[in-house]
């Protein structure tokens, strides 16, 4: 769904910054360099957000780990080689890691490490899951499908997980959990159950850890939507402003950048949700039902600010743009245009 405002900071890019920050302390801690007053400042930093404690784990794992620096041994060796005869003396790469390559290493080294006999798969677009059945402690995968399509996979651990369409994530598992990072679109978790490595999924607005339970996580641009539909879950705002809150099966929670938590009940098993096109909801701004309905259809559709804002309840066919847009025309006095692959929604006076 596009809109037409001012371009904001992207969750990637967000996200890069917590990455090279996590980066730094996890150099710090791991050399012994962290003094008594950084550490303080280390504490404040890793209890601001859930989002800082999951990354600066993952890479503190990463400068712990014997894959990497394998990976990265054969690598600098085979640059090394290259490089003498180009007349090159120094290698390409030299442990130790500093932060600011730790930083970098981010997706890098999950390439490298494809390149040693772990289990480990690295995925641009979706494919079938890897057959291999080594542990769990190195799997790493990104998962991505574009408007319009559906993908469902099951993961090293037996997690089964099914991608609405513009969906963008992030898998990590190791020996001392299992992480997700939804940067956009629509996830169904049916999680395996394994108590000591809790399963969490972290957004821009907040997380969600579980240990064996079944849940949807939707990303907008705004806000955060999860929907327990078995077991319990516990939900950290990243704005930190809040207690962990922990939500039964029925549950709808709503969490946006501010932390602000909005709450209210759904019936589990009743058959109104994305992956069935289908939305049943008490409240939805147009410009989230817009999204809903591109990635479900991959019908462009554009919607300008204040229509964008206006909110509407109710049942919405998601995977027949026409019928959902014609009654939100009803509701509100907004102008819907449609060509064969767009639709355009403004505010009436536009």
């Amino acid at each position: 769904m596009r809109a037409n405002h001012a371009p904001q900071a992207s969750y990637e890019e967000k996200l890069d910054s917590i990455r090279r920050e996590a980066a730094r302390w996890a150099e710090l801690e791991t050399s012994g360099r962290l003094g008594h007053d950084d550490r303080a400042e280390f504490q404040g930093w890793l209890a601001a957000s859930p989002a800082h404690e999951l990354e600066f784990e993952m890479m503190r794992h990463l400068l712990e780990s014997e894959e990497l620096c394998a990976a990265l041994s054969v690598e600098a060796e085979t640059h090394l080689h290259a490089g003498r005869r180009r007349g090159r003396r120094r290698p390409f790469l030299a442990l130790p890691l500093s932060w600011p390559i730790l930083a970098s290493l981010g997706a890098a080294a999950i390439v490298m490490l494809a390149a040693v006999p772990v289990a480990l798969n690295v995925l641009d677009r979706p494919t079938a899951p890897s057959s291999s059945s080594a542990p769990a402690a190195s799997v790493t995968a990104h998962y991505e499908t574009a408007n319009g399509e559906y993908f469902s996979t099951r993961l090293e651990d037996g997690t089964q997980l099914e991608l609405n369409g513009g969906t963008r994530v992030d898998i990590r598992l190791t020996e001392r959990g299992r992480y997700v990072t939804l940067l956009s679109g629509d996830v169904s978790f049916d999680i395996a159950k394994d108590p000591t490595r809790p399963f969490r999924v972290q957004t821009e607005h907040g997380q969600v850890t579980a240990v064996g339970t079944a849940f949807t996580v939707s990303h907008f641009d705004h806000r955060t939507a999860i929907a327990v539909t078995e077991g319990r879950i516990r939900v950290d705002t990243t704005a930190g402003l809040q207690m962990p809150t922990y939500y039964n099966a029925g549950k709808r929670v709503s969490v946006d950048a501010s932390g602000e938590l909005d709450v209210s009940d759904f019936i589990p098993d009743d058959g109104m949700d994305w992956q069935t096109g289908w939305v049943d909801t008490p409240s939805i701004t147009v410009g989230d039902l817009a999204a809903l309905v591109e990635r479900r259809t991959g019908v462009d559709i554009v919607v300008d600010d204040e229509a964008a804002a206006l909110e509407v309840s109710g049942r919405f066919r998601i995977d027949e743009p026409a019928t959902v847009f014609r009654r939100v025309g009803l509701i509100h006095h907004v102008a819907i245009r449609q060509t064969q692959d767009r639709i355009d929604v403004t505010a009436a006076g536009d």
